[in-house]
Formats: structure tokens, C-alpha cells, sequence
């Protein structure tokens, strides 16, 4: 990791257990979405610690957690998911998340330039102006996504 990044993840993994008890971050990823961008609903998968942190930079963005289907539901549902929560990035905003979370839920960000707050939104205290029902997008946003992958391979025996 970049010296750089130290700091951050040092306190990432002091405060919270999202990369595993006594253990740091090793992935980190940097995603930039323009206005309009988004990414589809997924599941991080069993390849890392059961949990996540998203650092949110510049332009906000709602994340939304929908439940995973079973092969036991029924098809009431159309094909889609249901949405369990919405959760608004704003700049400069942590998301820390796990346990039923991580393994039951997937969550992904529309392809939107305007946001759509509602009931769901779980920390809408937390806006600039919380009564809002319509979240801008904006500019660029930039977000760090830092994991812990839970077994790594030197295949190029770069390490010693």
C-alpha cells in the first residue's frame, strides 16, 4: 500500500471491524463515477473479510441494499429484488458495512443524475438539508473501497 494510504487505513482498521479483527486492508479500489453513473446491484463475494469500507469523495450518490433472491421466494416479486435500505454517500462520508449486510444483501448505485430520497434513506438526518426529496448528483465521485482479501497468491514471487 502507498504511504500515502497508511494513515487512512490504520484508523479504518482501528475503528472499525470491517477488514477483520487485528487485521489491515489489503485491496484497495478507486472508483470514479460521472453524473448519471452507477453500478450495478452485486455481492462483494466470499474472497474477502465479510465486510467493507467505502470512503465517498466529491459528488454524492445513494447506495441501495436489496435483498438477495433464494431459490425459496416466489415469483411474486417479478424478478426484481427487494429493497431493504438506501444509504446517502455524501462527500466525505464512511460507509462501514457486514454481517447480514454483506452476506444477505446486494447493493449497488442507480445510473441516475438525480436521487430520489425516501423512507428508505437510513441516515437522512445526515443531509445538508435532511427534509429533501431530491438529492443532486453532480460532478465526479470518487470512492475508495477497502477490503481485506482473505488469502493471496505471489504468483509473480515478487515477495520475499
Amino acid at each position: 500500500m502507498p504511504n500515502w494510504l497508511q494513515p487512512l487505513l490504520q484508523r479504518m482498521a482501528q475503528e472499525t471491524a470491517a477488514v477483520g479483527p487485528g487485521q489491515g486492508a489489503n485491496h484497495v479500489l478507486l472508483n470514479v463515477y460521472r453524473s448519471g453513473e452507477g453500478i450495478m446491484p452485486h455481492q462483494d463475494g466470499p474472497l474477502y473479510h465479510p465486510g467493507v469500507c467505502i470512503l465517498s469523495l466529491a459528488a454524492p450518490a445513494v447506495m441501495r441494499f436489496t435483498r438477495k433472491r433464494s431459490s425459496t421466494d416466489n415469483e411474486s416479486s417479478g424478478g426484481r429484488e427487494r429493497l431493504v435500505a438506501s444509504v446517502a454517500l455524501m462527500p466525505r462520508s464512511l460507509l462501514v458495512f457486514c454481517g447480514d449486510a454483506y452476506h444477505s444483501c446486494l447493493h449497488g448505485i442507480d445510473e441516475v443524475d438525480a436521487e430520489m430520497l425516501d423512507e428508505t434513506v437510513v441516515n437522512m438526518a445526515a443531509l445538508p438539508q435532511p427534509g429533501d426529496t431530491v438529492l443532486q448528483r453532480g460532478g465526479e465521485r470518487f470512492s475508495l473501497t477497502v477490503r481485506r482479501v482473505l488469502r493471496t497468491k505471489n504468483v509473480l514471487g515478487l515477495r520475499k
